[in-house]
């Protein structure tokens, strides 16, 4: 049993928590916790003595830094390593009820080593709030320190993380969810922006099979993997690592349970969209040399209590873009992208396709070659069904057909093409209905 009487006694607050607990692992009490005090320092605990017959339990914490915090919850370094790294552990003694008795302070060389974490103590798999997407973006330094911030600052990195958001979204945008992003009011934490996002589609007949958690889950990871690249030479080469390929098989896993034939998704699709994504998150990473109000960003998901989860932080100087003539090499730049000005006619055979939304995908032929390119194929119809129209009757007899529309073209390639029914002519219907 721990002797509290040979640590130094505090009055200090530093080691409560009082904001944003969360229980990481629980066996008939909390064992592995974190949180944040009064002052918004992010702390971690854990349970470290029980005494049963007194109703009396003595617990760590510890004070953690953004980026010790960080890469403890993406398992980088160890729960052990904390501890052995920290030059203050406070011992908090609480009764069963979790009065506070006592607060000591100590350093590691007095703790006996069989209180010391295992070596394997990584952080413990944490479960997202199912079915949601709810994230938190934390302002940090600077006027963001006093809860505080430029109104001009505030507009031009909401728009630049809205954007960014929205990129990262076109990962799920053959599931035709049609997703919409909502920005909360800003919270303490600094100064936290926060943005909701719901589904208007989940209750389509195509996404009868569809796992809406799985979705939630994919798009978490992939906003956190897309923060966790430091270096163009992991960007070029990240299909070789793990982690894209656990991203790929989750991603192809949704895709196949929705669609009743086999899904067209690829590992050049998805690299395609971290690159894409990554440039957006480069735009929110650039501003921060020039915001007078942060100089950094901690993003992460709530739950429908509130309570925060760090993904990763957003620096100046962490992403390895830093001249536009390197990144273009890599990635396509809006001046890159070439819109028809007018409607165009284009040859299509429309494979998937939501009735109600209007947003599907079609190969696209440009010549009277077998050659085709997939595009995303949205239609303009006031979500108005689209039946006995051309479009459906392209998908119903698996027919080429020809169709006015405008086509979006990036860095050469055919993206997007948008059809509009609003007030469409005659040609656009199915002559025979």
């Amino acid at each position: 049993m721990l002797l509290l009487s040979t640590y130094r006694l505090t009055k200090s607050e530093l080691p409560i928590i009082t904001d944003n607990y969360q229980i990481l692992h629980f066996d008939e009490y909390p064992i592995l916790f974190i949180g944040t005090n009064k002052y918004g320092n992010k702390l971690i605990g854990s349970l470290a003595d029980d005494d049963e017959d007194n109703n009396v339990f003595s617990y760590f914490t510890v004070i953690l830094d953004d980026e010790t915090y960080n890469a403890f919850l993406n398992k980088q370094i160890t729960y052990r390593d904390i501890i052995l790294n920290s030059d203050e552990i406070y011992i908090v003694q609480k009764d069963i009820n979790g009065n506070i008795l006592s607060k000591c302070v100590t350093e590691k060389s007095l703790i006996p080593s069989e209180y010391i974490p295992l070596e394997n103590s990584y952080m413990p798999e944490f479960s997202f709030q199912e079915g949601q997407l709810n994230f938190s973006f934390s302002l940090k330094g600077k006027l963001a320190d006093l809860h505080k911030a430029i109104v001009e600052d505030i507009n031009i990195i909401t728009e630049k993380i809205y954007v960014f958001l929205q990129e990262g979204l076109e990962v799920i945008n053959h599931l035709n969810l049609d997703p919409v992003i909502y920005s909360q009011p800003s919270s303490t934490g600094s100064y936290r922006l926060n943005f909701d996002i719901e589904f208007r589609n989940i209750h389509s007949n195509n996404l009868f099979n569809l796992n809406l958690n799985k979705v939630t889950s994919f798009v978490q990871e992939f906003l956190t993997y897309l923060n966790s690249i430091n270096t163009l030479e992991e960007l070029i080469h990240n299909k070789d690592t793990d982690t894209f390929k656990d991203l790929f098989k989750k991603l192809e896993d949704i895709s196949l349970n929705n669609f009743k034939e086999k899904s067209s998704i690829s590992r050049d699709f998805l690299n395609d969209q971290i690159y894409k994504s990554t440039y957006k998150l480069y735009n929110v990473s650039e501003y921060l040399k020039d915001a007078n109000s942060f100089d950094r960003i901690e993003f992460g998901n709530r739950n429908v209590d509130g309570n925060f989860k760090t993904l990763g932080f957003i620096y100046d100087n962490k992403h390895y873009i830093r001249h536009h003539e390197v990144m273009n090499k890599y990635i396509a730049f809006p001046d890159e992208t070439f819109i028809d000005s007018n409607p165009q006619d284009y040859r299509i055979l429309v494979y998937r396709i939501n009735k109600e939304t209007g947003k599907g995908a079609a190969r696209l032929y440009l010549d009277d070659s077998e050659k085709y390119q997939k595009i995303n194929l949205i239609i303009l119809n006031n979500h108005n069904d689209l039946a006995n129209t051309i479009f459906t009757q392209s998908l119903d007899e698996n027919k080429v057909v020809t169709v006015k529309g405008k086509a979006t073209i990036i860095d050469g390639v055919y993206r997007k093409l948008v059809c509009d029914l609003t007030n469409p002519p005659l040609s656009l219907f199915d002559q025979n209905s």
